[in-house]
């Protein structure tokens, strides 16, 4: 009898053991990736601000000390077509000088799945200056080289780490070594699982928060000699570090959508100098599935009459000026920015 009885508690243990064993780093991976795959669509509205310190790579500066820039940001996506909105003020690219919020410096980047435009200009009001510059580059027959143009800069919450290109869960399966602990993290009133992995783009620890859609609710990565980055592999004593904490989740339709959190990002290069900077994104609107089309979210309609035209498919070009929804040479006369051919 005794001998039944010890048979039966030692199944049970072994059935409490195997219902509690963590999913493995991949099936988390995968539940990541299931919950963005459901974010394909969208308008988002947000606020950056940011404490940043640097050196003067150029020589120009000893130092440029600590700054505060932000900026009011709009990004529209439908899985293949982005434009990004960006109004900025403070030290902006860690300039001297500093930039009111009432004349924030406006830039906007747009690829409508054949042609990326990129429009800067210096103040998003009445008096907008026509020397703000546009630059047009067509890529019908190189699609793929497009997508690459338009960068993920102040996406961490949708998975684009500082100095990557590629989304986290892209890196990590490709990882030489990843791993899941075997005890979970409380972060908040969630217990977390924590992902560790050793990419060709550095190390990543991931927790991920199985209550709120398996998204990413705190995340370190750190990158030095020999990994990949945004530019190329990192050389010398060069490193970089990335961190992302206090992440606040909204359900949306439906789905757990991050919301809300605090940044670090640094990086020294060879010879000691450096930038950091410290920043809180806070997501103010957050549109699933709109009507894009409807809407015109992938329309060169933000660029202003008589706003200069740069260049076309990496011509240099005089004279040009944007007019009408598209640029028109000296004489007026309205130019098919697809028909210029690229500068070899």
């Amino acid at each position: 009898m005794w001998r039944h009885i010890i048979t039966i508690l030692i199944s049970l243990t072994m059935v409490q053991m195997a219902a509690g064993k963590n999913p493995t780093a991949l099936e988390l991976l995968g539940k990541y990736t299931e919950t963005q795959d459901k974010l394909q669509s969208f308008i988002v509205k947000y606020e950056h601000t940011t404490y940043q310190a640097s050196t003067s790579l150029s020589g120009r500066l000893p130092r440029l000390g600590k700054g505060q820039a932000g900026g009011f940001y709009e990004f529209r996506f439908d899985g293949k077509r982005r434009k990004k909105l960006d109004c900025m003020w403070g030290h902006v690219g860690m300039s001297p000088e500093f930039t009111p919020r009432d004349k924030a410096k406006y830039r906007s980047r747009l690829w409508d799945g054949e042609t990326f435009f990129q429009y800067g200009g210096q103040e998003k009001h009445a008096s907008f200056p026509f020397g703000s510059v546009t630059q047009i580059t067509n890529f019908k027959d190189n699609i793929e080289e497009g997508r690459k143009t338009f960068c993920h800069a102040y996406l961490m919450l949708r998975g684009y780490f500082y100095g990557d290109y590629e989304r986290v869960d892209s890196i990590l399966r490709n990882a030489d070594t990843i791993s899941v602990r075997d005890d979970t993290q409380s972060i908040g009133a969630s217990d977390c699982y924590v992902i560790n992995a050793v990419t060709k783009h550095g190390k990543y620890t991931l927790w991920i928060d199985p209550e709120h859609g398996y998204n990413i609710t705190k995340a370190i990565a750190r990158k030095t000699r020999g990994d990949l980055n945004s530019h190329g592999l990192l050389k010398g004593k060069a490193k970089a570090l990335f961190s992302m904490k206090n992440v606040r989740f909204k359900k949306i339709d439906g789905v757990w959508v991050p919301m809300e959190a605090d940044t670090y990002c640094s990086k020294t290069w060879s010879k000691g100098e450096f930038w950091k900077s410290s920043g809180h994104t806070k997501r103010t609107e957050f549109i699933l599935n709109p009507d894009h089309d409807a809407l015109g979210s992938f329309l060169p309609d933000d660029i202003r009459d008589g706003a200069k035209i740069y260049s076309i498919n990496g011509v240099r070009t005089r004279g040009y000026t944007w007019r009408n929804g598209g640029p028109v040479d000296e004489s007026g006369r309205k130019v098919d920015y697809k028909s210029v051919k690229p500068k070899k």
